[in-house]
């Protein structure tokens, strides 16, 4: 199965300032394996209903925070490390509840 990956601006903004050219690299490259169904390690993060880590095993242990839609789609919401895992997953968190808001939004005037 093939995903479409859709990245947030808050997501493609922390994959620029990224300074090691090697670490963006294998990030891309973890992308693509996740379009063609190849997650890696990855887990449902508890208490965060609908929200996915992807854990990188190099570097500072990066970590890439998703939601799936409609079994197709992966939207890629934040990005990190070890060192800030905690505040990332709460970023992640809030871009999918002010997603859903939007879309909530989006289907009254509909």
């Amino acid at each position: 199965m093939k995903y479409k990956v859709v990245e947030t601006d808050y997501f493609a903004k922390w994959k620029s300032h990224l300074r090691d050219s090697q670490a963006c690299k294998r990030i891309e490259r973890q992308i693509v394996k996740m379009q063609f169904g190849n997650f890696g390690c990855c887990k449902p993060l508890t208490g965060y209903k609908g929200l996915y880590e992807n854990r990188l095993d190099f570097g500072p242990g990066y970590r890439l925070y998703y939601i799936l839609e409609s079994r197709t789609i992966i939207i890629m919401l934040a990005g990190g490390d070890k060192s800030t895992q905690r505040r990332d997953i709460e970023i992640a968190w809030q871009i999918k509840k002010d997603r859903e808001g939007k879309d909530a939004k989006k289907n009254l005037f509909k």
